[in-house]
């Protein structure tokens, strides 16, 4: 009889700890949170925004990052009091408080204004010259005009020595260590391979090039590592005009283009030529060395080689601007 009595208070101890564990640690809760975060001033949206959550210790809790539409959803919080923080460089970090209830399980935060950061300065000059590279949030820009081939050689002399570019002694284009992305010429599609299409734009004629490496839906990225975008000079003025460069190095190196371009209003018509021919001499040497049981063979070969890259160009085309912008 005494056994069975400490039994059941056994029972009671468990049920009232199991209670009190589950009142200490419960369970996550289905509320979630959004909002859309903007800029004050122009209303537009804020990608990339830091969104954090903390509680009462200003401990952090949970946090993610707006889209490109400046949407944050955040999902599995817990019922109770929080502190809300938003920021972005450039701009003043907003707080606010929320109150978490089960009976809300969707708080829609609406739009969150953020507004820019004043940053003082004095004695600042201002220059029209622009850094030979532009880093920005979804794409790096190198501004043409700023690098030394500009004046000769074509987009692959450009390309040379930008950051996750590289390029090997035949002018192929690798793009973060792979040959599968997309060449555009001023936003549309190339219809050549990327490494020859990029060949075959003389670098006098490009104004900058954009290096996309994580494109959105609208490029249709699917199975690429990047796009590539060339964008062209473009010359407002109405009339005739036309430039044209010629360039010789030693080894049999030399290059010539020229565009020729119509204007009138909002109607342009161009017509150009390029030639490319690169002559990369060098030495070979080999030496081998061939066990066999208890024979060895000994093979020397020397050599000169010689490579040669030569291509021609042409282009032809007629456009109408329907909007200035």
């Amino acid at each position: 009889m005494k056994i069975s009595k400490a039994k059941t208070g056994l029972s009671i101890f468990f049920v009232l700890f199991s209670f009190i564990y589950a009142q200490s640690y419960p369970h996550p809760g289905p509320v979630r949170i959004t909002g859309v975060v903007v800029e004050a001033s122009s209303e537009q949206p804020l990608e990339l925004v830091n969104v954090i959550i903390y509680d009462k210790s200003h401990k952090q809790v949970t946090g993610t990052a707006t889209n490109e539409t400046g949407r944050f959803f955040i999902a599995g919080i817990n019922p109770g009091e929080y502190t809300i923080e938003f920021s972005f460089v450039g701009f003043e970090t907003k707080v606010d408080t929320l109150r978490i209830t089960m009976e809300n399980p969707v708080l829609n935060l609406g739009i969150i204004k953020l507004e820019q950061k004043p940053i003082p300065i004095e004695g600042v000059e201002v220059t029209g010259e622009r850094p030979p590279i532009e880093f920005k949030i979804d794409k790096k820009v190198i501004n043409v005009k700023e690098h030394f081939a500009s004046q000769s050689g074509t987009a692959v002399d450009v390309l040379q020595n930008i950051p996750s570019i590289t390029v090997d002694v035949q002018g192929n284009v690798s793009l973060r260590g792979s040959t599968n992305f997309r060449v555009l010429i001023d936003n549309r599609p190339s219809i050549l391979d990327p490494s020859e299409a990029l060949q075959q734009i003389p670098a006098s004629t490009i104004d900058r090039i954009e290096i996309i490496t994580n494109p959105s839906a609208r490029y249709d990225p699917e199975g690429l590592v990047g796009i590539i975008n060339v964008i062209t000079k473009k010359n407002i003025q109405s009339g005739i005009n036309g430039t044209g460069n010629l360039n010789l190095g030693l080894e049999e190196k030399y290059s010539g283009d020229f565009l020729l371009n119509y204007r009138y209003k909002r109607f342009r018509t161009f017509f150009g030529l390029d030639y490319n021919n690169f002559n990369f001499p060098g030495t070979e040497v080999e030496n081998r060395t061939t066990n066999t049981q208890d024979t060895t063979f000994y093979s020397l070969t020397q050599g000169n080689s010689s490579w040669l890259r030569r291509f021609y160009g042409f282009k032809l085309g007629t456009e109408y601007v329907i909007s200035p912008k």
